[in-house]
């Protein structure tokens, strides 16, 4: 056990010490793509996404008037008719694992990660969709003082092991487990967005590291959804560089969340190049996590993932429809390699 636990250690540090950046190309594409970004005459602030974020989702998310209040409509359409054909661009089919039960006798740890959207976090259809899913950890994102109030008093007999901190309008985060917290550290985020939260939980695949993030939304400082779509990439890759900083490397690790971004974005390739990946393509190629309703049409992308690392083995994961937010809650079942 102790060669293989060296063995292992050996070959976490190895793939974190690769922290090469991708340079002047990447910064390159971020002018590009500010061009794009400054023909909007709008700004954006963090409290700003908050508010928009709310309006979209709360109340009826699918009528006209609440989304002419957040922008105008010409400029959601357009948004979403070019979210929807990236998203058919980058999504293609491949083989895809089948999910393997579990036997009894292995121990395995079922994860699931949940955007609650802070404007409708309270709403009994996310602590129903909490509650169903029957996750052995369960990490939250965009929680409130409210959110913790009502998750502990619904959820306490189910997840005796539980932290919430709000922050700056939509940055709260919130871990509920079934077994034994054992470490956690809040880490700020360098570009100014959402913060992240590591854990370690004891249970039954012993220690096992967990990573809460939601990383910088896809809009420019200017106010461009368009434009941050394409330019803000590098900077949630920055965002992982500096959460990894914080991170243990001698015991398996899963990074779950809402990136803002799908698979092929720049922080879950950052993550891929070190030997990290997210589980949800391996099981369901179309699956999309977030949805947004406007007049004509419903768009949805691939934002939340659970990304898992060396020494974890995954045996299914899924996309449940169900919840009152704008996400979707994604789960996945592990054991140890």
């Amino acid at each position: 056990m102790t060669a293989l636990r060296a063995g292992f250690t050996a070959t976490m540090r190895s793939m974190w010490a690769s922290t090469t950046s991708r340079g002047e190309a990447r910064r390159s594409r971020i002018q590009r793509a500010n061009v794009i970004a400054d023909t909007s005459n709008s700004s954006v602030t963090q409290e700003d996404y908050g508010v928009r974020h709310t309006r979209v989702t709360g109340g009826n998310p699918g009528t006209a008037s609440c989304v002419s209040r957040i922008v105008r409509r010409h400029r959601a359409l357009a948004f979403g008719l070019f979210v929807a054909a990236v998203a058919q661009l980058t999504h293609c089919g491949g083989i895809l694992r089948i999910p393997e039960p579990v036997a009894e006798h292995m121990p395995r740890l079922r994860v699931m990660t949940f955007n609650v959207n802070f404007g409708v976090s309270t709403d009994p259809h996310n602590l129903a969709a909490v509650r169903d899913a029957d996750a052995d950890v369960v990490l939250l994102q965009e929680t409130t003082d409210e959110t913790e109030a009502v998750f502990r008093r619904e959820l306490a007999d189910a997840y005796p092991h539980m932290r919430f901190r709000e922050c700056c309008r939509a940055g709260g985060l919130a871990i509920l487990s079934r077994h034994p917290i054992v470490e956690d550290e809040w880490i700020p985020s360098e570009v100014g967005w959402f913060p992240a939260w590591r854990f370690v939980v004891d249970g039954p695949l012993g220690e096992v590291q967990l990573l809460d993030v939601h990383l910088r939304p896809p809009v420019s400082d200017s106010g461009s959804w368009i434009g941050g779509y394409l330019s803000t990439g590098p900077f949630r890759e920055d965002e992982i560089t500096t959460f990894f900083g914080q991170m243990r490397d001698d015991i398996p690790t899963i990074v779950a969340g809402d990136f803002n971004e799908n698979e092929r974005g720049d922080a879950l390739g950052w993550l891929a190049e070190r030997g990290f990946t997210s589980v949800l393509p391996e099981y369901v190629d179309h699956a999309m996590t977030w949805h947004w309703n406007l007049p004509f049409t419903t768009i949805r992308a691939r934002l939340d993932h659970i990304v898992y690392g060396p020494g974890l083995r995954p045996h299914a994961a899924e996309v449940i429809e169900a919840g009152r937010s704008d996400h979707f809650p994604v789960v996945a079942s592990f054991t140890l390699e």
